[in-house]
């Protein structure tokens, strides 16, 4: 697949972004990312929380997708590498990964500090014009809270809120501590939003893997383009 990268288009968000940054003083103890891959133009859009920690240091920037595997220390990257591994071989991972555009919903790296839904908001216009340039027909969010009404932000409340989502078309139950997948569609996109990556090992694995909105993503997967 020819890459069609949007170099210009992302300098342009960037430098828009950046000049917010600067008259913001409430980010000024805090690093950003915009993106943890090229901007592209691609079939399947990665979106994450914020978050940038790790079990013993905070990551000032986005681990590039294509180096996922490079991470399995981190739970949230250890949570990716698990999830799609259920839908890919080693080898098709890889591409996988190469192939799409990874992001978060918020651009803060606010590392392991308590206050997790810090800069959705801010981050959200931006966000959206990312999402005009790439163009992505399949948006894979990890970082759904357990009730759509709670007041801590999320990846899933971002999409929600630019595409105007309201009433999902597949709701699968995880566990019986009241966590979900939703699935989501529009005339031209459809979106799979599942509980954060961290989630998904052991049983979580098992029970997401099992649910109707997991499956529809495999099939989805093996035609990304129709």
């Amino acid at each position: 697949m020819n890459k069609e990268y949007l170099e210009n288009d992302f300098n342009q968000i960037l430098k828009d972004w950046d000049n917010f940054w600067k008259t913001n003083d409430s980010f000024k103890n805090y690093s950003y990312s915009l993106l943890g891959s090229p901007l592209i133009k691609s079939q399947v859009l990665l979106l994450g929380n914020n978050w940038g920690g790790g079990e013993s240091e905070n990551q000032k920037e986005m681990p590039y997708c294509s180096d996922i595997l490079c991470y399995p220390e981190s739970p949230t990257y250890r949570g990716y590498i698990n999830f799609f591994s259920k839908l890919f071989s080693q080898n098709d991972l890889m591409n996988f990964f190469n192939s799409i555009v990874y992001t978060n919903a918020s651009f803060i790296r606010c590392g392991n500090d308590e206050n997790a839904n810090f800069g959705y908001s801010e981050s959200k216009p931006y966000l959206e014009k990312l999402i005009e340039k790439i163009e992505p027909n399949i948006i894979i969010a990890f970082g759904r809270r357990r009730q759509i009404s709670e007041k801590l932000e999320c990846a899933s409340h971002s999409l929600a809120s630019i595409f105007n989502l309201s009433k999902p078309s597949i709701v699968s139950q995880v566990n019986t501590r009241n966590w979900k997948a939703e699935y989501f569609e529009t005339s031209e996109k459809q979106f799979f939003l599942f509980p954060h990556s961290s989630k998904f090992g052991n049983i979580w694995g098992k029970e997401i893997a099992e649910t109707d909105i997991f499956k529809k993503l495999n099939k989805r997967l093996q035609r990304p383009s129709d």
